[in-house]
């Protein structure tokens, strides 16, 4: 977005900003291992939609996310439950609950998370820009990336909300 023909305006500046600066360091794993019922459980006690998925030896083999989950939960695809209103586009209170009510009384059939889990991982590498970040998101049609190094050690993550929340900051 340009102002006029000095430069890029300031609402520029976090999009070519690192995303090292927006991302969540600490980021809670699943084992592709635990049971999909326990990585249900433990994503919804972590407020996140989704984890990496690591191996036993810590690398990442994967991603989880709750879709992932529910739809193993209710055994197959489904459509997510309407909308109350025409302009809810995301409550974590209803999605939690959706998680718990499907837990109730429920198990997973013995499935694991590596049953589920998408093996498609997309990562950047810290320096690399928030712009780089969404149009990697956009692209692939997916609401997070992992930071990772160049030996695939994961630094962090960074969500859709991340790069909503740099830009209208």
């Amino acid at each position: 977005m340009m102002d006029d023909e000095r430069g890029p305006t300031s609402s520029d500046e976090p999009l070519r900003t690192p995303v090292s600066h927006f991302m969540a360091a600490n980021v809670a794993t699943v084992s592709r291992g635990l049971l999909i019922e326990d990585a249900a459980q433990r994503i919804v006690e972590n407020h996140v939609s989704g984890m990496p998925v690591v191996d036993d030896h810590g690398t990442i083999v994967g991603v989880v996310s709750l879709t992932d989950l529910v739809r193993a939960l209710l055994d197959g695809p489904t459509a997510p439950p309407p909308a109350e209103s025409s302009t809810e586009f995301y409550d974590p209170l209803s999605v939690e609950r959706l998680v718990e009510s499907l837990l109730e009384g429920r198990e997973g059939g013995g499935r694991i998370v590596a049953d589920v889990m998408s093996r498609r991982l997309l990562t950047v590498g810290p320096d690399a820009t928030l712009l780089d970040a969404a149009r990697m998101m956009a692209k692939h049609r997916v609401h997070r990336v992992l930071v990772v190094d160049d030996t695939l050690k994961l630094h962090g993550i960074l969500s859709a909300l991340d790069v909503v929340a740099a830009v209208a900051a």
